[in-house]
C-alpha cells in the first residue's frame, strides 16, 4: 500500500521530536538567565540550557551585525485551528514564549466552522476565523525550518480561511485568493502571497499559528484549513477594519476584532542588535543581546538559525519572542549541538539571527559527517 500523506505527516512529527534534528524549529522560552534589562545598565549573564566551559576552550568568533527596524508560527502535522479568542502563537513542535499571550486556544481543525464564521455568496460557503494584526509574524513549514517574516514599514493581518461548495470544508478554491481584500477607513489593501518573502516551500505550513497552507494555494484542497495574509501600512490609524470576499456577484465581510484595529494604529518599534557570539567547548553557545531603541513597548521576534547540514540542507531554527519596553533589552542564550553542523572545508560553521534584527556569527568547529 502506498504512504498516505497522514503517514509522511506522522514521519515528519518523528523527526522534529528528534533533539537538534535539521528543518525542526522552537520557540524559546525565558528562563531565569535570560531577561529584559533596561538599555545601559551592567550585568552578568550565564548561559541558558549551557554547559560547563573552560575559557581555554572558547573560539573566537567573528560577528558581522546589521540592524533591521520591525515593520508593521510549528507543526508536521495539521495544527488545531484557533477560536475566536486570544492567545501566543504555537504548534505541535514549537515551546511558547510565557511573555507573550496574544494568541489563541486551539480547536480542532476538521471541526465544522461555527455558524457566525461562515457566509454563503456566490453558491459557496466562506468561513473566515480568528483575524490578528502583527507587525511580524512567523511561519512553519510542514517541512524544513520556521522564520520570521518582517516587513518594512508594513504590518500583517493574518486569518484562517476555509471553504465548501459541497459537504465538507477544506483550504481550496472558489473563491481565490484575489477575492479577498482587507478593508480600512483609509484604503484597500488585496491578499498577498509571501512565498518570495520566506525561506523553502513556505506556503506548505502555518502562518502566525493560522492555518496548514496557504489558502488557494496548490493541493490546498487536501488541507482542511488555510491562511490568507494583507501588508498594510504600519502604522494604520482605521476606526474599524474588515476582511472583505466578493465571488459571483455577491459580497461578505469578517470584522477584526477592536484588539487587532487597535495593533494596526500602534507604530511598531525599532531593535538594534547589540551582539550576536557563538563560542565552542564541545558543544557551542549561541548568544546575543539587542535593544529595544525606539519609544514604544513592543515585541521582539527572531529566529536564530544554527548549520544542521551533515544530515539536511535545512538549517535548525529556534523562535525567539519577547515582551520588551522601550528603552530596555533582551539577552538570549542556548547551547547547541555540532553533531550535525556539517562545517565548511576550513571548519567556520556561521550561525545567524533573522526577523526585527539581522546577524551572523561564525565559530570554528571541526567538520562532522553522520
Amino acid at each position: 500500500m502506498a504512504p498516505t500523506r497522514r503517514d509522511a505527516l506522522r514521519t515528519a512529527a518523528l523527526l522534529c521530536g528528534l533533539g537538534g534534528l535539521a528543518g525542526c524549529a522552537a520557540e524559546d522560552t525565558p528562563s531565569a538567565n535570560e531577561t529584559n534589562r533596561r538599555d545601559g545598565e551592567a550585568t552578568a549573564r550565564t548561559g541558558t540550557e549551557s554547559t560547563a566551559r573552560s575559557p581555554t576552550d572558547a573560539e573566537p568568533t567573528t560577528v558581522n551585525l546589521t540592524s533591521t527596524p520591525t515593520a508593521t508560527e510549528q507543526p508536521p502535522t495539521e495544527p488545531p485551528q484557533p477560536d475566536e479568542t486570544a492567545k501566543p502563537e504555537q504548534s505541535t513542535d514549537a515551546t511558547t514564549d510565557a511573555t507573550s499571550s496574544h494568541e489563541t486556544s486551539p480547536k480542532s481543525p476538521d471541526a465544522p466552522p461555527p455558524d457566525g464564521q461562515v457566509r454563503s455568496i456566490g453558491g459557496v460557503r466562506v468561513a473566515v476565523s480568528n483575524p490578528v494584526a502583527r507587525k511580524a509574524v512567523t511561519y512553519q513549514p510542514i517541512l524544513g525550518s520556521g522564520g520570521v517574516l518582517v516587513r518594512p514599514d508594513r504590518q500583517f493581518v493574518v486569518a484562517a480561511v476555509r471553504s465548501a461548495t459541497g459537504d465538507e470544508f477544506d483550504a481550496g478554491a472558489p473563491p481565490g485568493l484575489g477575492s479577498f481584500s482587507l478593508i480600512a477607513d483609509s484604503g484597500t489593501f488585496s491578499a498577498v502571497g509571501t512565498e518570495a518573502q520566506t525561506t523553502d516551500a513556505y506556503n506548505r505550513g502555518s502562518l502566525a499559528g493560522r492555518g496548514t497552507v496557504g489558502y488557494a494555494a496548490s493541493r490546498a484542497e487536501y488541507r482542511s484549513v488555510g491562511w490568507v495574509v494583507f501588508e498594510p501600512p504600519s502604522p494604520l490609524e482605521t476606526g474599524k477594519a474588515q476582511i472583505r470576499c466578493r465571488h459571483g456577484g455577491e459580497t461578505a465581510t469578517w470584522s477584526l476584532p477592536s484588539g487587532a484595529v487597535e495593533t494596526l494604529a500602534k507604530p511598531a518599534p525599532s531593535f538594534e542588535l547589540r551582539s550576536f557570539d557563538a563560542k565552542r567547548n564541545g558543544s557551542v553557545e549561541l548568544s546575543f543581546v539587542a535593544a529595544n531603541t525606539s519609544d514604544v513597548d513592543g515585541e521582539f521576534l527572531a529566529a536564530v538559525y544554527w548549520p544542521t547540514t551533515a544530515i539536511a540542507d535545512d538549517d535548525e531554527s529556534i523562535v525567539v519572542r519577547r515582551e520588551v519596553a522601550a528603552g530596555d533589552r533582551v539577552e538570549w542564550s542556548k547551547t547547541v549541538s555540532t553533531s550535525a553542523t556539517g562545517g565548511s572545508e576550513d571548519g567556520t560553521v556561521t550561525a545567524r539571527i533573522d526577523g526585527v534584527v539581522t546577524g551572523e556569527a561564525s565559530v570554528a568547529v571541526p567538520r562532522t559527517t553522520v
